[in-house]
């Protein structure tokens, strides 16, 4: 089987937090409580999340190795940041702050990459047909694998309308708004309307007068990584732009 992260602590209320980030990241990870039985997984692990309580063992026991993320559930300090750099780990988070962060790195670790491709498109002024196009682009491509359409302007007519399912059953923006961090591309599109294969993100009827930021963001990174076309109606909405820009 292809290699797991590992957890390596036996700080049980640690541990009983980090499998709650790995089950909320959808990964399968390995466990280890001691230095003696994790060697292999730790030299083959694609991510390692070790516990403070274990670090400085670690660092005296095991190799340095790229790719260990130093975790406690307290607060950092000097102290923590020299047995970091003893064990040779990128980083220290404190679960604080840091969950979202771990649930990242865990995804991506056990995320297999799939090919992708994103396309935007803006119109030079209204009514040049860049919402026609952009539909005409998802549904061809939905012919050649997963495809999806994002409507990035509020102050257009609604993707789903475009494609005569504004009355289909669905999440819309309005509904999306709250939305931050890492989807799951599957729960995602199961919540979307679709057309001919198309799941589209639309404002809806009722409409949406701005897009936050981090549901923009998260909701396309979602499509991204869910594979096939994506295509981007940014309609000329300066702020939606700028947040498909930055994410």
């Amino acid at each position: 089987r292809q290699p797991r992260p590992l957890l390596l602590t036996a700080d049980p209320k640690l541990l009983d937090q980090l499998l709650g980030l790995a089950a909320a990241a959808e990964a399968a990870v390995d466990v280890a409580i001691e230095l003696t039985t994790c060697r292999p997984q730790w030299t083959d692990a694609p991510l390692v999340l070790l516990g403070v309580d274990m670090a400085t063992a670690a660092a005296a026991r095991l190799e340095a190795r790229a790719g260990v993320l130093l975790v406690t559930g307290g607060s950092a300090s000097p102290e923590l940041s020299n047995i970091a750099d003893a064990v040779g780990a990128e980083e220290v988070i404190c679960l604080q702050h840091g969950e979202a962060d771990l649930v990242e790195r865990l995804a991506d670790a056990t995320e297999p990459p799939v090919p992708a491709r994103v396309i935007a498109l803006v119109g030079g002024c209204g009514g040049a047909g860049a919402s026609t196009l952009a539909a005409g682009l998802a549904l061809t491509a939905a012919g050649r694998g997963p495809s999806w359409l994002i409507d990035l302007d509020p102050l257009g007519g609604g993707a789903d309308t475009g494609l005569g399912a504004e009355l289909s059953a669905g999440a819309r923006w309005n509904d999306l708004q709250t939305l931050t961090g890492r989807l799951s591309p599957h729960a995602l599109r199961a919540a979307l309307p679709a057309v001919a294969g198309v799941s589209v993100v639309a404002v809806g009827g009722d409409a949406v007068r701005e897009l936050t930021p981090e549901a923009v963001r998260a909701v396309v990174s979602a499509a991204a990584r869910g594979g096939g076309t994506t295509v981007l109606d940014l309609g000329r909405h300066r702020t939606a732009a700028r947040d498909v820009a930055v994410g």
